[in-house]
């Protein structure tokens, strides 16, 4: 599920991680992000490769993103054992839509002094999916909405000819809405919404070392954020067009990870470069989603996540055609966060494997033209959640789903040198 500049789709990278914020880094699958220093998307990837760039650069870049999950009907019944059948709908679903997703760099260059600055406007994690009120699966969620925007500024300097360092602050917003169905003992199936907002500092480091005059690694750093949501919680009866039966000011606590990786940058020949990276996420401070009604401070409800820290692996190579054209291939494998018993429909998620292709063609000394298209294998999964009586609710249902997915990534980027 991907979201980008209040755009929404299937985020890319596993769990809820966006990692699409570089035409020439989706051309190699990402691999060796944080060694590749070849454009200005480096501000996100490792600041301290901004001192590679050999000019001024602005970047934009554009993914569209089509995903591609079917979840199927196992066997979704209440807790007391009655299976509860969507009136009129199928018991398959594919909850997503094509997405445009953009993304904005730019970085200025004092090559005598060895000092760059950088700027960035990313989605660096987003949720979107949307189900009938009627699925299956309403229990556990009908339409989730996560919307990070992320606004970097970075600096990096040379502390000699082999080394920099880099570092930044990032400013980060968020947007929530949740809703799913409430089977509520005695009363009936009620709707129940959550929306709110949030925005909160962190910081990013990165240390780009030229080992050789063909080989360089990079090492970055991104602080995690915890998020204080604040808004309102909506129980409605029926349905989300139903009569309100209780409204109050609600707070949630939202954790998005931390992320460090490593990568390995090495120039074969004139020709060929190859890169590699380990990536590491830590997505258990995603545990739980804890909403408490402002006013007394009681929970309300306590919906366990239990995410668990990842590392990815990325391979990828660029191919120097001609002074004018480089092509890129990459592949990389980026396992779930998820757990067997805790994965929900507002994340259907599974292991990915990453297939991807590229090529930058250099229109000018000025313009260049970045193109990219990936396919990504989600090895099938399962969801099987019980939705019992958590704090504050009177839910009673268990949601049971087969998982079959994939994604088809395609990207253009424009960059500017100058």
């Amino acid at each position: 599920m991907v979201l980008a500049l209040g755009a929404a789709s299937q985020a890319e990278a596993a769990g809820f991680y966006i990692k699409e914020m570089s035409v020439t880094g989706l051309g190699r699958a990402f691999a060796g992000a944080p060694a590749a220093a070849d454009d200005a998307s480096t501000v996100w990837f490792n600041p301290a490769g901004m001192n590679s760039l050999e000019q001024n650069e602005a970047a934009a870049n554009l993914h569209i993103i089509s995903p591609k999950a079917e979840l199927t009907d196992t066997g979704s019944r209440k807790s007391n054992g009655a299976v509860f059948v969507p009136l009129n709908d199928p018991n398959t679903y594919q909850p997503y839509e094509p997405t445009p997703v953009p993304n904005l760099f730019g970085v200025l260059r004092d090559v005598d002094r060895g000092l760059s600055l950088g700027v960035g406007v990313t989605a660096p994690f987003g949720l979107a999916n949307d189900y009938p009120e009627t699925w299956f699966g309403r229990f556990d969620s009908i339409k989730t909405e996560l919307t990070t925007v992320n606004y970097s500024l970075v600096a990096a300097f040379d502390i000699n000819k082999h080394i920099t360092i880099g570092a930044g602050i990032d400013y980060q917003t968020v947007d929530v809405v949740l809703t799913s169905m409430k089977n509520q003992i005695g009363v009936g199936e009620l709707h129940s919404k959550l929306e709110g907002d949030d925005g909160t500092f962190g910081f990013n480091v990165g240390l780009l070392a030229k080992i050789t005059p063909d080989t360089q690694v990079g090492l970055t750093y991104r602080t995690g954020f915890t998020h204080d949501v604040e808004g309102t919680a909506t129980v409605r009866s029926a349905s989300s067009s139903g009569a309100i039966l209780s409204q109050y000011a609600a707070q949630a606590d939202l954790g998005l990870p931390a992320l460090a990786s490593f990568g390995v940058k090495h120039r074969l020949n004139d020709q060929i470069t190859i890169l590699g990276d380990v990536s590491y996420y830590k997505w258990s401070a995603f545990d739980a989603i804890k909403v408490y009604r402002v006013s007394d401070g009681v929970l309300r409800e306590d919906i366990i996540q239990n995410y668990q820290d990842t590392v990815s692996l990325g391979l990828g190579m660029d191919y120097a055609l001609s002074d004018a054209v480089t092509l890129r291939a990459g592949i990389q494998y980026d396992p779930t966060p998820t757990r067997d018993g805790y994965r929900t429909s507002r994340t259907p998620d599974g292991d990915r494997t990453w297939i991807s292709g590229g090529l930058t063609y250099r229109f000018s000394d000025s313009i260049l033209v970045d193109v990219a298209l990936t396919y990504i294998h989600i090895v099938e999964s399962t969801i099987n959640v019980d939705r019992s009586a958590s704090a504050g609710t009177a839910t009673t249902a268990i949601v049971n789903a087969d998982i079959e997915g994939s994604v088809a990534i395609g990207a253009i980027g424009l960059r500017y040198q100058f």
